[in-house]
């Protein structure tokens, strides 16, 4: 049996619209607004899946985010965007600059700029620890989203 053209069957399909999420399942935040409008932030990882994720979560919130791979890419940035910076995200172990070594230069450029420490490597790390190194605070990996947007906003009204 043949069908003439528009005569056939048509399917329509409708599915649920799904919040995203990570590849562990988590929410990536819900959309409740940043503390005064978001702001410009940086990220500087050299693992792109964490970097992709702090990038989506943070954006989903009101922030705009520009991102480096590593420590050379991430004072470059630094140095382009600096006086639209709300706050830095650094993650400690990189190629090339670690995250210790750009927090000292952009240290040198600006006391006052929130400079989160993110890192998996080093278990003894505290946030006091990192304080004293001169981060505003410290996250340890793996953390869910909604610690990374608790840990920006207090570094952000801090």
């Amino acid at each position: 049996m043949k069908t003439a053209p528009g005569a056939g069957t048509t399917f329509r399909l409708f599915f649920p619209v799904a919040p995203a999420q990570d590849s562990t399942g988590n929410s990536l935040g819900d959309r409740s607004p940043a503390p005064e409008g978001g702001g410009l932030v940086l990220i500087v990882d050299d693992e792109e899946i964490v970097l992709n994720l702090m990038k989506e979560v943070l954006r989903r919130n009101g922030f705009d985010v520009i991102t480096a791979t590593n420590g050379l890419e991430g004072m470059a940035e630094y140095r382009r965007y600096k006086s639209c910076l709300v706050a830095v995200i650094l993650d400690y172990s990189m190629p090339g600059l670690d995250g210790r070594e750009v927090l000292v230069h952009i240290r040198k450029d600006n006391r006052t700029l929130p400079i989160i420490l993110v890192s998996a490597l080093d278990s003894k790390m505290s946030v006091t620890k990192a304080q004293e190194m001169g981060f505003s605070s410290f996250l340890q990996k793996p953390f869910q989203p909604r610690d990374l947007l608790s840990e920006i906003h207090r570094a952000i009204n801090t």
